[in-house]
């Protein structure tokens, strides 16, 4: 359980960068797969383009190969049910185009 904005806020981060393969516990880390992310916002364009920046960098610290970051609003409908401040992260492999 995590309280508070700002641990959320971490916590968000910290589990991009494990799904993304940017971090390894112990013993030597293979090379990390291509992603691409995608940061979602509520209200505030402004939380966006912060949360890209710090996930951005934590990406870089972790070693994460990140090929594109997109960031989006959410819709109105869906930002109704998550509530006012909401933030949230896609990691997706990078998929190569078909030939």
């Amino acid at each position: 359980m995590v309280r508070g904005a700002a641990r959320a806020r971490r916590h968000l981060i910290a589990q991009a960068v494990r799904a993304a393969g940017g971090t390894a516990l112990t013993g030597p880390r293979p090379p990390a797969a291509p992603v691409r992310l995608a940061v979602h916002y509520g209200d505030d364009p402004a939380d966006g383009r912060a949360l890209e920046n710090d996930l951005a960098d934590a990406m870089v610290e972790a070693g994460a190969v990140v090929e594109s970051i997109m960031r989006s609003p959410a819709d109105p409908a869906s930002r109704v049910h998550l509530g006012p401040g909401a933030l949230g992260i896609v990691v997706a492999p990078h998929l190569d185009p078909p030939r």
